[in-house]
């Protein structure tokens, strides 16, 4: 695991966000359908595939312009929480960016955030799936919703 000082993290915040002003983000990931989740848990079981686990097809392109959580859903669900995915890499950015608002006092921030890259994705898929009405938002204020509640800052 990398840790990194609020300082380090706010200069990588810095280039990322310049960096993602300039770029238009259509990841090419594995396509995946979050009906397949349906009446189940969404983990994201990188050994074995059991029989409700959804079929994934080998490649296809999921559309991220919209920045919508379900886009977001859907890329996590296809990568399978691998931590060298696009999904993975994306919230380690939001957490990172939480983690350093909390460690500084913002209480819009996450607080006492033990997490790996490889926990990011579970965490956001189980909180997406029981939350559904919001596959629809923004993908970022869906992430930070879902890590603000399993890593909350005191009230």
């Amino acid at each position: 695991m990398v840790t990194m000082s609020v300082n380090s993290r706010r200069r990588c915040l810095a280039v990322v966000v310049a960096a993602a002003s300039t770029v238009s983000l259509p990841a090419t990931v594995p396509q995946a359908s979050a009906a397949g989740c349906e009446g189940t848990s969404c983990t994201l079981d990188q050994g074995s595939q059991g029989a409700s686990a959804p079929a994934v097809p080998p490649a296809a392109s999921v559309d991220i312009r919209e920045r919508r959580s379900g886009d977001l859903y859907r890329v996590c669900l296809a990568e399978r929480g691998e931590a060298s995915g696009w999904c993975s890499a994306y919230l380690m950015g939001v957490a990172d960016t939480l983690a350093a608002f909390g460690d500084g006092g913002d209480k819009g921030g996450i607080c006492a955030a033990d997490y790996t890259i490889e926990a990011l994705a579970k965490t956001y898929m189980t909180w997406a799936h029981a939350n559904e009405a919001l596959l629809r938002t923004d993908m970022l204020a869906v992430a930070s919703l879902a890590f603000r509640q399993r890593w909350p800052c005191g009230g």
